[in-house]
């Protein structure tokens, strides 16, 4: 081989080793660029990460404080014949027992009286008693007798009237009645107050608060002026 054809050789060697590193330094930059980036994105991610963290919590906080807690109290139960005073509420009650009676309605007598209520009829002799509304109503009064335009009147408290949860009132009664097809007879019965009047007022209501706080007749006595009450 000529020395000139020896030189070309070397040269061309020389070109080409120089070109492989010079091929393996860009590639290893550019791995350890690519690396760089995945750390740096890494990182940035992290950040961005605990930023939304933090502002959630920060949002959260906000809403906390600026919303006031609301604390669940027990629905009061609504009582029936409901009104502003205890005293309205009982005179409520004994006159929704005059508007069922002249209509028959069972389902109200249920409401207004305890269910182990004692009836007394001192119009009958001797004395019928009864114990429970159903007893009195649904399987004797309104099986026996049509009333209508019956009304109690003069609805007053007597002895303590009312004394923590339990009451005790009179009053007075009127209206008309029948038994079977038969004639209707008028009836007046007197109160305390009326005239004619009654020592001790011809009904006698004894009232008790159940375990729900409201009044419920316990104990009533009809056409008893003549009986001392309380």
């Amino acid at each position: 081989m000529s020395e000139e054809s020896k030189q070309k050789e070397e040269i061309a060697a020389k070109i080409q080793a120089d070109a492989v590193r010079e091929a393996s330094k860009i590639q290893a930059d550019a791995v350890r660029a690519t690396s760089i980036t995945t750390v740096w994105a890494q990182i940035l991610t992290a950040i961005i990460s605990a930023m939304a963290l933090i502002l959630a919590a920060y949002i959260g906080s906000k809403i906390t404080t600026s919303i006031p807690e609301i604390i669940l109290s027990p629905t009061p139960h609504i009582c029936s014949f409901q009104s502003q005073t205890d005293n309205e509420t009982i005179g409520n009650l004994i006159e929704a027992e005059a508007d069922a009676s002249n209509t028959k309605d069972l389902s109200t007598i249920l409401i207004i009286f305890a269910p182990n209520a004692t009836f007394y009829d001192y119009a009958q002799s001797p004395t019928k008693t009864w114990v429970g509304p159903n007893a009195r109503y649904k399987d004797d009064l309104f099986q026996t007798t049509e009333l209508r335009g019956v009304k109690h009147f003069d609805i007053l408290p007597v002895g303590l009237g009312i004394d923590g949860n339990i009451a005790s009132y009179t009053s007075g009664s009127k209206g008309s009645y029948r038994n079977g097809e038969g004639n209707w007879t008028d009836f007046f019965n007197g109160s305390l107050i009326s005239t004619p009047s009654t020592k001790y007022g011809s009904e006698h209501w004894i009232l008790k608060k159940n375990t729900n706080g409201c009044w419920v007749i316990t104990q009533m006595e009809f056409d008893a002026g003549h009986i001392q009450f309380p």
